[in-house]
């Protein structure tokens, strides 16, 4: 396979950041002095395809390199920029995070000009994104309750029972109070 970032974790040239998830890269092609890119160490070629653990760790990552930034650079501000699929810019195969440390004035723009849409289509669009979420989240918690229960169930088998002594067992005690 020929990825970038796995080539650059490969390489570590301008490796400014890793944990055991995570890298961060000054980026070769810059939209602003300090411009860091950050991905997961495994190859994933979306968001979408990062699990939650590892996601979790990305983000907090890319929270202390934008908070750096702040303190490195001086920035006003930062831009933090996922391109999640062809179609929103994604150059790679690899999924990404770009940190861009930003200033007052300095030339660079990330505007777009808004759209408007009708009452009826931001309902019908507000609507179908609540349902498909709420769907996905209980199919998630099922999984995860069905595997947490699997693997009770797997722990119990390979544990040896436990043989209660006859004069601990309140069960038989009970029987020896009944008339």
């Amino acid at each position: 396979m020929n990825c970038i970032e796995c080539e650059m974790l490969r390489q570590r040239k301008n490796l400014i950041y890793e944990d055991e998830y995570s890298a961060a890269f000054l980026y070769d092609k810059p939209a602003a002095a300090g411009h860091i890119v950050v991905f997961p160490k495994q190859h994933h070629p979306i968001i979408e395809n990062i699990p939650d653990d590892i996601m979790s760790s990305l983000f907090l990552a890319v929270n202390k390199i934008s908070m750096t930034c702040f303190d490195v650079f001086k920035a006003h501000g930062t831009n933090i920029l996922i391109r999640n699929g062809l179609a929103a810019g994604q150059k790679t195969t690899h999924a990404a995070i770009h940190i861009i440390p930003r200033f007052e004035n300095d030339g660079l723009n990330l505007q777009w000009t808004p759209l408007k849409f009708t009452d009826d289509e931001m309902t019908t669009a507000e609507l179908s994104l609540k349902a498909e979420i709420e769907k996905e989240t209980s199919e998630h918690y099922k999984i995860q309750a069905q595997t947490e229960k699997e693997e009770i169930a797997k722990q119990e088998r390979l544990q040896p029972k436990e043989e209660i002594p006859e004069e601990e067992n309140y069960m038989l005690k009970q029987l020896d109070r009944m008339p």
